[in-house]
């Protein structure tokens, strides 16, 4: 396993202006740890490109995470939770 950024908060760990749909705070999908345990070798989701945001119904209605890798971007994750962002 290897520690990859997480595509929603682009390694941050929180969420951002770009997803104003989720209030800010800790990234809702690394759960503020900026990073995810990814299975080597790193394959970007297919669903979403490796962007970690899915498809909107209305663009008013901002982003939402993909529902293939839960907006981490990555396939075959653990999530990280020690908010390190190792």
């Amino acid at each position: 396993m290897a520690a990859e950024s997480c595509r929603w908060c682009g390694g941050t760990g929180r969420n951002d202006a770009l997803h104003h749909r989720h209030p800010s705070g800790a990234c809702r999908a690394c759960s503020g740890a900026g990073s995810i345990l990814v299975y080597l070798p790193p394959r970007p989701c297919p669903q979403c490109g490796g962007t970690g945001v899915g498809n909107t119904p209305a663009p008013g209605l901002g982003s939402v995470p993909c529902r293939d890798c839960s907006g981490t971007g990555w396939l075959f994750f653990i999530h990280r939770f020690d908010g390190d962002g190792a």
